[in-house]
């Protein structure tokens, strides 16, 4: 799957994502036939753009206003990327306080929220982010 959502990030022109968004919508209604849960068109491709709003997350800031302004993907947690300049760790912050509000793992999220960790894991974010 990484390799369509590389492919819907990446692409440059609206009628390469057209193209491309339709058939991830396709997979994604073969997916769900596949076990017995039919989705429609219009559900899938919610499914789907909540999916690259997502992924998109994980590129730059760049990158995520173009996938949204292509697709209308907005990154679930982190909202639309227009207007917003988000460093690693409040990025970090905002996943932390989402998995909380969710009732996930609060015992590990409690301890992922110490400060020494949060800045081990930052730090680590920065050094991999300006080695490549």
């Amino acid at each position: 799957m990484s390799t369509t959502l590389d492919s819907l990030v990446s692409a440059k022109t609206e009628s390469a994502a057209r193209i491309l968004m339709d058939e991830y919508v396709e997979d994604i209604q073969r997916y769900y036939r596949g076990i017995n849960d039919p989705k429609s068109y219009e559900e899938a491709r919610e499914i789907a753009l909540s999916n690259v709003g997502y992924y998109a997350g994980y590129y730059d800031q760049e990158t995520r206003e173009r996938v949204e302004q292509m697709y209308g993907a907005r990154h679930p947690i982190l909202g639309s990327a227009f207007g917003q300049q988000l460093t690693s760790e409040q990025v970090y912050r905002i996943g932390v306080d989402y998995g909380l509000s969710k009732g996930k793992s609060s015992s590990t999220l409690e301890k992922i929220r110490s400060e020494e960790l949060m800045e081990n894991i930052l730090k680590k974010i920065d050094e991999d982010e300006f080695s490549s």
